[in-house]
């Protein structure tokens, strides 16, 4: 009788247990978000996502799943397809092969003749043209901004503005009278208007700075007039002030981070957001 009441209290338990643990799934309309098409992103080691977490290629162009062309293609719901690298110039990537980590990579321009066209291209690429590291770099190992670095400097930007016009005649042969929507963004100073001083900006100076911000504003200006000679591409300004190093809120990767002066993933998504306006 005993076991009879046990074996009855168990089963009442597992019915009770059973009716207040079973919920009916509720009804959803969820719709599976679906690419209305293709993009190519074009471009350097910014627009590659380079120091970023999460790489989709390390063996190569350290191409990065957090990169902006990536979060541009979710906002736009487009089919992203990177074709950016780390150290591309306008020469060497972008409109000519790259070696790169004992790699050849074919020309990034060359290879939208050979898929399907996209509904949007973006371009961010110049800065290796001019070595700009490399002159961020002399800022901080000695003097910089004298007459004759400053005239180097503006004579290789003519690089750019060739390149660039090189880059953009070729998509518009490959489309013809219709090509598609084309973005070339410009560069962002990684210093903020008003010198802040901390591990990052050791042995610069308001003076340092103010030629940096100065020659990326020139750099900016060559790609921005290039841009308007045509109809289908669009230059947008990237305007990180405020975000620059030693901010309390900075969009770049420090000194001591894997990709110095690199948009970190906040600056990556600020950039998504103003492409894909």
């Amino acid at each position: 009788m005993r076991r009879y009441i046990a074996l009855s209290i168990l089963i009442l338990a597992l019915v009770i247990g059973a009716i207040f643990t079973f919920r009916p799934k509720p009804k959803t309309n969820s719709v599976e978000i679906k690419n209305n098409g293709t993009y190519y992103a074009l471009g350097d080691s910014i627009a590659a996502g380079d120091g970023l977490s999460n790489y989709s290629d390390t063996s190569a162009c350290n191409r990065s799943n957090l990169s902006y062309p990536v979060v541009t293609s979710k906002k736009l719901h487009l089919k992203a397809i990177s074709l950016a690298c780390s150290g591309a110039s306008y020469s060497l990537g972008i409109n000519g092969p790259q070696d790169v980590n004992k790699l050849t990579i074919s020309a990034q321009i060359d290879k939208l003749s050979t898929n399907p066209k996209p509904k949007l291209i973006t371009l961010t690429a110049g800065a290796n043209d001019i070595s700009w590291i490399k002159v961020i770099s002399s800022c901080y190992l000695g003097p910089c901004g004298n007459p004759i670095q400053t005239s180097q400097l503006n004579n290789q930007m003519s690089d750019v503005s060739t390149g660039l016009n090189i880059a953009l005649q070729k998509i518009q042969s490959i489309y013809m009278t219709s090509p598609p929507k084309v973005i070339v963004t410009g560069y962002y100073s990684p210093f903020s208007q008003t010198f802040s001083k901390c591990s990052d900006t050791t042995n610069l100076d308001q003076t340092k700075t103010d030629w940096l911000s100065s020659e990326t504003d020139i750099l900016n200006n060559k790609i921005s007039s290039i841009v308007s000679n045509y109809s289908f591409a669009k230059y947008v300004t990237l305007d990180f002030n405020g975000h620059g190093l030693c901010s309390a809120n900075t969009w770049i990767q420090g000194l001591t981070e894997r990709a110095p002066y690199h948009p970190n993933e906040l600056g990556q998504e600020y950039i998504a957001g103003v492409v894909s306006k």
